[in-house]
C-alpha cells in the first residue's frame, strides 16, 4: 500500500488541473532542457567513462491553460577496454532512445509560479554490446565473452510539475510521473568456450519518479 502512495497523490494534484480557467489564449512555444544531467555529466565524470545523458529535451506548444508536449531523449553511455585490463574487465557500448508525447493542463499559482499535470504516452528502444575479459584457470590466456541486447518498449502513465517564471522568456522547473511499461528485450551471447545463445525476456514495470530533476524552460 506504501508504494502506491505516490501515485494516489499524482492524480489528486491532476484532477483539480482539468477544470481550470484560460491562461492565455495566444499560441506559445516553450523548449525545455534536463539541466540536472548536463551538469552531473560535466562534473561527474572520473574520464573512464564517456556518460552523455540528455533525457529530457521538451517541446511544448502553449494555448490557453493546455499544452501539447513531446520530450526526446538519447544516453549513450561507453566504457572502453584494452589489452592491459585485468580479467573481470568490461567493455560497454550502451545507447537508448525515449519519445514521449503528451498533454498538460497548467495553471497559474500568484506571479511567479505554475503548476501542471498530464498524461504522457511513452516508446522507449536501444542495444547494447559488452566484452568481458575472462582468464583461462590452466593456461592463463585471456579471452573475451561478447554479449549483445537490443529493446522496445512502450508505456503510459500521468505527469505532475511545476515552474518558477524568472521572467516572461525563462523559467525553472521538476516534475514527477507514474509511469507503467511493457518491454521486450533480446539477448545474445557469444564466447569462445560455448556456442552462441540468444534468448528474449519480456518484462512490466510500474515506477513512481519524484520531481528530482531540474530543467530549464526558454518560452518564445
Amino acid at each position: 500500500m506504501t508504494k502506491q502512495k505516490p501515485f494516489f497523490v499524482l492524480i489528486s494534484l491532476l484532477m483539480p488541473l482539468m477544470a481550470v480557467g484560460q491562461i492565455d489564449d495566444k499560441p506559445q512555444h516553450e523548449v525545455g532542457i534536463n539541466i540536472t544531467n548536463l551538469l552531473v555529466n560535466v562534473l561527474g565524470n572520473d574520464g573512464n567513462v564517456n556518460d552523455v545523458d540528455f533525457n529530457d529535451i521538451i517541446y511544448r506548444r502553449i494555448k490557453g491553460n493546455k499544452a501539447l508536449r513531446i520530450g526526446f531523449g538519447v544516453r549513450l553511455l561507453v566504457n572502453q577496454l584494452d589489452e592491459t585490463n585485468s580479467p573481470g574487465t568490461t567493455q560497454l557500448k550502451d545507447i537508448n532512445m525515449t519519445l514521449s508525447i503528451g498533454k498538460e493542463f497548467r495553471k497559474n499559482v500568484g506571479k511567479k509560479w505554475l503548476y501542471y499535470g498530464g498524461i504522457m504516452a511513452y516508446m522507449n528502444g536501444g542495444s547494447s554490446q559488452s566484452e568481458t575479459l575472462i582468464q583461462d584457470s590452466s593456461t592463463g590466456m585471456l579471452s573475451r565473452i561478447s554479449a549483445s541486447s537490443w529493446n522496445l518498449g512502450i508505456g503510459a502513465g500521468p505527469i505532475v510539475g511545476f515552474q518558477f517564471n524568472i521572467n516572461d522568456h525563462l523559467s525553472l522547473g521538476s516534475q514527477g510521473a507514474f509511469i507503467m511499461f511493457f518491454s521486450n528485450r533480446y539477448h545474445s551471447l557469444n564466447s569462445y568456450v560455448v556456442p552462441e545463445e540468444k534468448s528474449s525476456t519480456f518484462t512490466f514495470t510500474a515506477n513512481t519518479l519524484l520531481p528530482s530533476l531540474l530543467f530549464l524552460n526558454l518560452k518564445f
